[in-house]
């Protein structure tokens, strides 16, 4: 997804730290470096719009599936300030995810030095198209602040999953 700069009172917002990466893996499950490619979605810097609480000549953007969303300062601060940089620190072989109650993503949570509680990084992992140059795909569909914990089912080692994602193996975690 290309993420275009958005101009508000003056104030230019762009989102070059949101532009499309990847990174070397090295899976001891797979047997192989995987090449990990990381996008991310509107979601790590808007909110679902409500008219009633933004003016009118406020950013709204889509996601990609056409639903209205408003841009968020809050989350555009915390995602140029720590999101890059926590998805490559998953690549660590101490690095703990969580399987969302949805069971289809997963999510990275850290603590926030503020009163917000804790930084929720919600992704997704899959296999990457044949051809693309990468083996896997890793869409970061949210980021924000939330002072409740994420509705989880179990944990799994970043890096195990990302093994078991390339070879196809069930990826269910344990209740």
């Amino acid at each position: 997804m290309k993420h275009s700069p958005i101009e508000i009172d003056g104030l230019v917002y762009n989102f070059e730290h949101l532009q499309k990466t990847s990174m070397e893996v090295a899976s001891e499950k797979a047997k192989k470096n995987l090449i990990v490619g990381i996008s991310f979605t509107n979601h790590c810097y808007t909110v679902a719009h409500d008219p009633s609480c933004y003016p009118k000549e406020w950013p709204i953007l889509h996601d990609g599936g056409g639903r209205a969303r408003a841009f968020c300062l809050e989350r555009y601060g915390l995602s140029k300030q720590m999101l890059p940089s926590l998805v490559t620190q998953l690549n660590c072989p101490q690095a703990v995810v969580q399987q969302t109650v949805q069971r289809r993503n997963w999510v990275y949570s850290t603590a926030l030095d503020t009163d917000a509680g804790r930084y929720n990084v919600f992704f997704e992992l899959r296999r990457a198209a044949k051809n693309s140059g990468r083996d896997l795909e890793m869409i970061v569909e949210s980021a924000y602040p939330r002072s409740e914990p994420a509705a989880v089912l179990g944990k799994m080692k970043f890096i195990m999953l990302c093994g078991k994602t390339f070879l196809g193996l069930p990826v269910a975690t344990r209740r």
